[in-house]
């Protein structure tokens, strides 16, 4: 057969052709039908991501610009919810207790819902799930589940549920629950409502750390604001920040007078060079005195007037500023007690010293007194003859001269100049044995000194010096006669210190010692351990005085092998 526009066989081939072409085209168009919905599921789900990134960004925003956590968490669910597409929910706290959740808000999706939800919810069910494995958990055939046996009568229907926790510290501290999505929720969905529970978490953790911060700041502003003491603060330019109504009161100036002014306005000029150069130094090292470390100055009042003080100061930073805070305290009062006492305990000591030495007078006394009395007798008895009465007269004249030596030592020591001046301690301790060597021998103690350089001077008030020492020498006698030791002893030692321009009198007994457990308490006025009958406690209170405050030494205590030993640390001259 043939066309008459060509052979049979072009004709068969044509329609070949024609039918691989329909095929390709066939081909061609699934292909693209199949592109088309890769294409659509391609659309689906970059709308989805861009949904999530925009549901992501919400939550951040919400996190950063809301404080409070309810109006947080709210927010944050909301946008988790219709991201995801849940219509119900919740979000919840852990109770203190860690046995309950406490609820938040409730969101029931328009059903009906009976159930209080100020009742208790105890940690179980699904929920207890999510709190033990720190992972969001979902289950969608919720209602024909084993967890259904937990829901309260009146509670709105949940088709499905998932819960995702609030972890803060890797602890659940909270949960959010969501529920009744159409079409059940998949894994994607709990990676999304994990990332939406680390936002509540965090958004509780800042609630949570402000009203800590408020907290504190209320607490310090009223404990500032009460304070008897001035709690002043001031910047890394040395200007006041802070000035409370201690600090009002104590240096005259109001708070609008004081804030942004100058530190330098309660400072005394005499100390502003020192001030500047500390201060400087505090900022270029970050060091400063620690806290609880009291300095004792003057302040300078509105007035011009100027006052002592105690001062403890703290350096602080916050966000690369430097700060200094001071807490201050009029001393006056304090100054004026210490003035009392130190002058109560002087007499106090001094009336003690004087009635152990009077108590050991009686011996020489009885002496004199026997010897009177042996010398008449001889007269009654004509025994008496020039021998016997010179012998008797001189006997009793060598212990009037002891006596009289006592006094006269006792008397130039204690009316000696007023002033600081300079002496050899050689010669005071040499003093101070003279007026105690009745009393010394009256209780059997033998007294020892090894001195490496007797022309060893020092500053001072010589008066208040001897005192000092003789009221540790009392010490040890007493300490003597409370432990019974029989061979009583006490050594005197004194030395230079290398070239530091030092020296040490050090005063060691062999009388046993002194109780660990108190022997950092025995320079505290008033405390004693020989009953209030037999002294008053100040004897050591009045020698650490007189050595640290008067003559700007040191005086220290500890055990040695046998007994104590006190040692004197001070400036030679």
């Amino acid at each position: 057969m043939k066309n008459e526009n060509g052979s049979y066989e072009e004709l068969v081939a044509e329609v070949s052709e024609l039918r691989n072409r329909v095929a390709e085209l066939e081909t061609a168009n699934l292909l693209l039908q199949q592109s088309g919905r890769e294409h659509q599921k391609d659309v689906v789900r970059l709308r989805q991501h861009e949904a999530e990134i925009e549901a992501l960004l919400k939550g951040s925003r919400t996190v950063l610009e809301n404080q409070e956590f309810k109006v947080a968490a709210r927010k944050i669910f909301d946008y988790c919810c219709s991201l995801l597409g849940a219509t119900a929910g919740y979000v919840a706290l852990l109770s203190s207790d860690g046995t309950e959740n406490e609820v938040l808000f409730l969101e029931a999706g328009g059903l009906p819902c009976t159930v209080d939800p100020s009742l208790p919810m105890p940690i179980r069910g699904l929920r207890e799930v999510s709190y033990r494995t720190n992972k969001a958990v979902y289950d969608n055939d919720f209602i024909k589940s084993e967890w259904m046996k937990f829901m309260p009568e009146g509670h709105a229907a949940l088709d499905n549920v998932m819960f995702s926790p609030l972890i803060i510290d890797s602890k659940t501290v909270g949960i959010m629950g969501l529920a009744n999505k159409k079409g059940g929720f998949n894994e994607n969905d709990a990676k999304m409502a994990e990332v939406f529970g680390e936002y509540a978490a965090i958004a509780l953790r800042n609630s949570r750390t402000l009203e800590l911060l408020e907290s504190s700041e209320e607490m310090f502003r009223s404990v500032a604001e009460t304070a008897v003491d001035a709690i002043v603060s001031v910047n890394s330019k040395g200007n006041i920040i802070l000035w409370n109504q201690g600090a009002g009161k104590m240096f005259g100036y109001s708070l609008e007078e004081a804030v942004g002014k100058p530190i330098t306005i309660i400072i005394p000029d005499r100390y502003l060079e020192s001030h500047r150069k500390s201060f400087l130094k505090a900022l270029s090292t970050n060091t400063y005195r620690p806290t609880g470390d009291i300095v004792e100055l003057e302040g300078r009042r509105k007035d011009g007037s100027e006052f002592p003080l105690e001062l403890s100061l703290a350096l602080w930073k916050v966000k690369g500023e430097q700060y200094v805070t001071s807490i201050m305290r009029d001393s006056t009062l304090r100054k004026e007690k210490d003035k009392l006492v130190f002058e109560q305990s002087q007499q106090i000591s001094m009336g003690e010293l004087l009635i152990n030495i009077a108590h050991h007078w009686r011996q020489p006394l009885n002496s004199i007194g026997l010897i009177i009395q042996n010398i008449e007798d001889d007269y009654k008895f004509h025994e008496l003859n020039e021998e016997n009465l010179n012998l008797s007269v001189s006997t009793a004249m060598d212990e009037l001269d002891r006596l009289s030596e006592t006094i006269d030592s006792f008397s130039r020591l204690y009316n000696s100049e007023g002033y600081a001046k300079s002496f050899h301690v050689w010669s005071s301790v040499k003093k101070c044995l003279d007026i105690m060597e009745i009393y010394l021998k009256g209780n059997e103690i033998l007294v020892n000194t090894e001195f490496t350089d007797r022309e060893i001077t020092i500053n001072g008030r010589e008066a208040k010096f001897s005192q000092a020492l003789i009221n540790i020498l009392t010490n040890s006698a007493d300490n003597f006669k409370a432990t019974g030791q029989k061979e009583r002893e006490i050594i005197i030692k004194s030395d230079r210190i290398g070239d530091f321009g030092k020296a040490t009198i050090t005063i060691a007994d062999n009388g046993g010692g002194i109780d660990e457990k108190i022997i950092d308490r025995i320079f505290d006025p008033y405390f004693t351990t020989k009953g209030k009958t037999r002294g008053a406690g100040l004897g050591l209170y009045l020698a650490k005085t007189i050595i640290e405050r008067e003559m700007g030494g040191k005086l220290t205590v500890k055990n040695v092998n046998r007994g104590v030993e006190f040692s004197i640390e001070v400036i030679s001259t």
